[in-house]
């Protein structure tokens, strides 16, 4: 497993994938993160994706058809799809990320097939999606008597959970971990005390669950069974 990593002073949720994210890349609810608009705020990794990797052939998808349109209409590759819904788009994908998007959907195993059918033999699949035991649920009921809610979640996770889940539906992990984006400059109370505290306190406290996967039984493309041995994935891919 890979050494915990605080990364400080970004909010980019997908940070920890970034150097894994190669090839034909089909990003999956990527409509709107981060500032509830279509091109989305310091969340919108379609966008960082496309000037952090350049060379990638990137393609996006997402329910919201306004949302697809007006990303369309900015230069953008975006398909209206329910990614839960059985879908063929005759090709392929190196990478298929999904960042912070699970925990909105109601039909895990049909998305999952799909993502999987989707996927390259030797292609990766990454995702993250919220810790339901960071910090930030704790301060939650600590300050405000329950955790921040946000009502277009249908669940959350755990590492184990989200572990099962994937090896449940064909996926072998390659790496699973937790991650905290900390913003040193915020002047919110609550932001500012979690970035203290995520500073001093073990890393399973982290707001978000990152993952790398690929399908189980295939080591074409590279050897061994770690993250470490994926020869694309440079550490020091600069984001930002």
């Amino acid at each position: 497993m890979m050494k915990f990593k605080r990364y400080k002073n970004t909010s980019f949720r997908f940070t920890p994938l970034i150097p894994f994210v190669r090839g034909r890349v089909l990003d999956v609810c990527c409509v709107g993160m981060g500032a509830n608009d279509i091109m989305g705020g310091h969340d919108f990794m379609h966008g960082k994706l496309k000037r952090i990797k350049p060379d990638i052939e990137l393609y996006g998808m997402d329910i919201d058809k306004e949302g697809v349109e007006k990303l369309n209409q900015h230069g953008f590759k975006v398909i209206h799809q329910d990614v839960q819904k059985k879908f063929d788009l005759k090709m392929k994908f190196d990478t298929i990320l999904c960042e912070e998007g699970i925990e909105h959907l109601d039909d895990l195993n049909s998305f999952l097939k799909n993502m999987h059918d989707h996927l390259k033999d030797d292609g990766l699949f990454l995702l993250t999606t919220p810790n339901i035991i960071g910090l930030h649920v704790f301060l939650g009921v600590l300050l405000h008597g329950q955790p921040r809610k946000n009502p277009y979640h249908t669940h959350y996770h755990t590492r184990d959970s989200i572990k099962y889940l994937l090896e449940s539906n064909g996926f072998e992990i390659l790496n699973i971990d937790w991650f905290s984006p900390t913003n040193l400059k915020a002047t919110n109370f609550n932001a500012r005390m979690n970035s203290w505290l995520t500073a001093i306190l073990p890393h399973r406290w982290g707001k978000h669950i990152w993952v790398v996967a690929r399908k189980k039984g295939n080591r074409k493309g590279y050897r061994g069974r770690s993250y470490q041995d994926i020869p694309w994935a440079s550490t020091k891919t600069r984001v930002g």
